[in-house]
């Protein structure tokens, strides 16, 4: 065809934990013989606002682009979905113009900061989409009386078979603090040789 473009793929946000604000990048490609001088990008974020970014440059026939969209701002922490679409005058295929993506943002954390987990306003970690982590007081007979509050994968009886759950904690700039040394109180009655509690942590996001 004369005129096509292709929304290629969003390459960021993905599926990892972003501290702060997002810089969504979007790959383009040209499939037609012409090259592409201009084109807009509409984009929403959870089905808001829509917004509007117009690309201009030089894009030639079977190349393509990464186009960076202005930066969105993360209002809360959480899961949100990004939805974009390409607008081209006289497009050939209109049916891979669009993409969506799911990204998690999170909030910033600020050293000696101490989460007790009785209030979950205050206390509020990221759960994967699963939903197994939730602020409460273990009451099995193992864990009875073990702690007052925390985030627990079920107060009152056995977590799930065949399931990972992560609970993210808000981010710290690790380079701002001196000798950083985290600490947490953990009970656990995990099934011997079957089961495992992983801590990671990473310093790029």
């Amino acid at each position: 065809p004369v005129k096509e473009v292709e929304l290629t793929q969003i390459s960021s946000p993905n599926n990892s934990v972003t501290c702060g604000q997002v810089n969504p990048k979007l790959l383009v490609t040209n499939n037609g013989q012409n090259t592409l001088t201009s084109f807009t990008v509409n984009y929403t974020v959870d089905g808001g606002t829509n917004q509007t970014f117009d690309w201009t440059g030089s894009l030639a026939s079977n190349t393509n682009t990464t186009i960076e969209l202005p930066t969105i701002a993360a209002t809360t922490e959480g899961v949100h979905t990004l939805q974009t679409e390409v607008i081209l005058a006289d497009d050939f295929n209109t049916f891979n113009n669009s993409a969506t993506t799911s990204f998690t943002t999170n909030k910033s954390g600020v050293g000696q900061e101490v989460n007790n987990f009785d209030d979950v306003n205050v206390d509020k970690w990221i759960v994967s989409s699963n939903n197994l982590w939730q602020i409460g007081t273990p009451t099995t007979t193992r864990l009875n009386n073990k702690v007052a509050s925390g985030y627990v994968t079920n107060p009152s009886g056995n977590y799930p078979d065949q399931t990972t759950s992560y609970l993210t904690s808000p981010c710290y700039d690790l380079s701002r603090l001196e000798n950083p040394v985290l600490k947490f109180k953990m009970v656990f009655d995990l099934e011997e040789n079957w089961d495992v509690v992983y801590l990671e942590y990473s310093t790029d996001q």
